[in-house]
């Protein structure tokens, strides 16, 4: 057995045995000894290529130490450091270059490569020394420049932080600000030891920029030039300026007053200019003015101007003296939005319309094209019927100048309105004037929409049912509202122009309007109302109809501030019960269920508009035909009216009419069974309430039971 053996002992391993008699081998055996693979040493690692951050070598595989070699660590660091290596590469086996990059220029490096196996890594490595070229040196410091003459700087700077090489020369390179710049500026070179010296043969008065670059050469004789200092810039010795370039005015959008005037520096400085002085006047009238500006300003604003003036302006540079004047040029102010009108008052208003006047602004900034009347109101008031409505409107009306007057129409009436105005020119609207109020006056009422409908209540043969609705509080608060009646079969009543105050009275002639009832309130108008009731309101007394005649009414509303505005509703038809002459005269049933329009022998109230379209007020008989049974169904209304009283009632009837009753009898048997029931019906009458009233009693039909209202 061999102990501590190591790779170098592998091979091929035979045994001898001996005797005097002589000796004899054994079979040859192979043995290897497997440990990490050898050490590439320093001669083994060639540089392929190199430059100034960057190394590429090469190597030479080593003993493998019995096993496949697994892979390449490549390590480097600064030569004689004492920090632990940092790795650029693990490459695997059959790779045999790398690149070590972001190194620093002209600088040694210590680089090992190490081979591994299964066994581990090569040991007693042996660092090779290699080095990058030179490179870019680094920004020269403190690089400051002081004139020496109209002609001539004196220029000095300190070495780089990173020379990058040996330094063999420092080039000051400088540009003139008054000219195009050059592809490659001009420069002074000096030796690489050198870090100070005059630049000659500059042009006086001129601004110069400075900066300085130190330049390395490669191993093959190539320029490196290095990154550019600070800029300095210095000027040589002032002088008066030239003429300042391109002077032009403008006006400014939305001012009357102001002027922007602009120009451009001398094309020869000759110095730092300090300030521009800029002189100007009105045209034709003298009083000359200046504006000073600082030199690195080449605009400035002219304001305290005249409106629509034309100024001449005239422009000069100054370094440490000032240079000529700048040609003469002509600007003029131009227009802007006016200020707010003055005297803004109300001449006259009514229900519907304000007049408004005023004078023109004092600062028209232009000439006045138009002005615009702004007019705004809200109001929340009681529509018609039982609902609340909200008015708002926010508008504006204009009229061209130089009118200074105006009257807004259309508004609406008992409502605060507020107006205010502005002037405007072709810049646009001006400043809008304070709001001044105004109530408009209260106008007619609105005019009652009244519609036919379905009663809940029945009517006599001496009185109907008819829909009333709360009138609308839109032009103004409600006064007295009248109910307006007359008896008119086939004419057309002028309601509308109807100014009197008629009481009823059965003498009336046919056509005769008169005053069935007044409400004080709009809160007192009933949803029914019961023309003929016999009652009395505020004077006016509600006498009865005549028996199967038609009435015609409407609705009179009066303005609680002004008597004088009334509105008149639309006009209806009513008809009381009665004897029909011939079902051809009779209205068809329409608010009650019915299967047939045919109606019966007593004809029923009806509620039409003038126009002859009938709609029933209350329900009618109705017969069914074309069943094949032959069954006719009948209901016979019947309606008594035995007793009447008269009594004074104001505010609203709703409490009235809840004291009326209605009994429904059902008739059941043949039509010779209903005759008979009728004729007991007539005799029927009924005390309601403690008071003798106008009762109706109603009969139901024959089969479903329906009780009709």
């Amino acid at each position: 057995m061999v102990r501590n053996a190591n790779t170098s002992e592998s091979g091929h391993y035979f045994c001898r045995a001996s005797n005097p008699a002589g000796s004899v081998n054994s079979r040859t055996t192979t043995i290897i000894v497997r440990g990490p693979p050898s050490r590439i040493n320093p001669h083994d690692v060639t540089v392929l290529q190199r430059n100034a951050s960057s190394i590429t070598i090469s190597w030479t595989a080593p003993y493998n130490g019995g096993s496949p070699i697994l892979n390449y660590t490549i390590n480097y660091r600064l030569s004689g450091s004492t920090t632990a290596f940092e790795t650029a590469h693990v490459l695997d086996n059959g790779t045999f270059t790398a690149t070590i990059s972001h190194l620093k220029a002209f600088t040694n490096y210590e680089i090992v490569v190490i081979a591994s196996n299964v066994e581990g890594p090569a040991q007693g490595t042996i660092p090779a020394i290699r080095n990058t070229t030179a490179g870019a040196p680094s920004p020269p410091l403190g690089f400051v420049v002081t004139v020496l003459s109209s002609t001539a700087v004196f220029a000095q700077w300190d070495l780089p932080a990173e020379p990058a090489g040996i330094i063999q020369y420092y080039r000051v390179y400088y540009e003139d600000k008054g000219r195009a710049k050059r592809a490659t500026p001009p420069y002074e070179e000096f030796g690489g030891k050198i870090t100070s010296g005059v630049i000659p043969s500059l042009r006086k008065y001129v601004r110069y920029n400075f900066y300085v670059r130190a330049v390395n050469v490669d191993e093959f004789g190539t320029e490196i030039i290095g990154q550019q200092s600070s800029a300095f810039s210095v000027t040589t010795s002032e002088d008066a300026p030239g003429v300042p370039l391109n002077v032009q005015s403008e006006a400014i959008p939305d001012s009357t007053s102001m002027l922007r005037v602009v120009w451009k520096e001398p094309t020869d400085t000759n110095g730092i200019i300090r300030n521009y002085i800029i002189f100007y006047q009105q045209k034709n009238v003298g009083g000359e003015k200046l504006n000073r500006t600082a030199g690195d300003i080449t605009s400035v604003i002219l304001d305290n101007l005249d409106p629509y003036t034309s100024y001449t302006i005239w422009v000069q540079a100054y370094t440490i003296k000032g240079g000529p004047l700048s040609n003469p040029i002509e600007g003029r102010t131009s227009e802007g939005v006016p200020s707010a009108p003055l005297n803004v008052r109300i001449a006259f208003s009514d229900a519907t319309s304000v007049s408004l006047q005023w004078t023109p602004p004092s600062n028209t900034r232009g000439i006045i094209i138009k002005y615009t009347i702004f007019y705004s109101a809200q109001k929340l008031y009681k529509g018609q019927g039982d609902n609340e409505e909200f008015f708002n409107m926010d508008s504006n009306r204009t009229v061209d100048a130089p009118m200074t007057s105006f009257t807004v129409n259309k508004l609406v009436p008992d409502t605060e309105w507020t107006f205010s105005i502005a002037a405007s020119t072709s810049k646009g609207i001006g400043t809008i004037s304070a709001s001044i109020g105004r109530r408009t006056l209260p106008d007619d009422p609105v005019r009652v929409v009244l519609s036919v409908g379905c009663p809940t209540l029945t009517a006599t043969e001496t009185a109907a049912v008819i829909t009333l609705v709360k009138p609308s509080e839109r032009n103004g608060k409600i006064g007295q509202i009248d109910v307006l009646a007359a008896e008119s079969p086939e004419t057309t009543v002028d309601f509308e122009n109807y100014k009197g105050n008629t009481k009823y009275s059965s003498n009336l002639p046919t056509g005769a309007i008169y005053v069935a009832a007044r409400f004080n309130s709009r809160e007192d108008v009933p949803n029914e109302f019961i023309l003929g009731d016999g009652f009395s309101r505020n004077g006016f007394e509600n006498g009865p109809l005549k028996s199967g005649t038609t009435y015609t009414y409407a609705l009179r509303v009066y303005s609680a501030t002004d008597p004088s505005l009334v509105s008149v509703s639309n006009v209806l038809t009513v008809r009381t019960t009665g004897t029909c002459t011939s079902t051809s005269t009779c209205a068809p049933c329409t608010c009650a269920p019915c299967a047939t329009t045919t109606c019966a022998r007593t004809a029923e109230p009806v509620i039409s508009n003038q126009d002859g379209t009938n709609i029933i007020a209350v329900a009618v008989g109705c017969s069914l035909g074309g069943l094949a049974a032959g069954i006719l169904l009948s209901l016979i209304v019947y309606c008594c009216t035995k007793r009447k009283m008269t009594r004074n009632v104001s505010g609203s009837d709703e409490g009235n009419l809840s004291d009326f009753r209605m009994t429904a009898s059902s008739v059941y048997g043949g039509l010779g069974k209903m005759e008979e029931k009728k004729a007991q019906d007539e005799s029927v009458y009924e005390e309601v309430g403690g008071s003798s009233h106008s009762f109706i009693i109603c009969l139901s039909v024959f089969g479903p039971l329906y009780s009709l209202h």
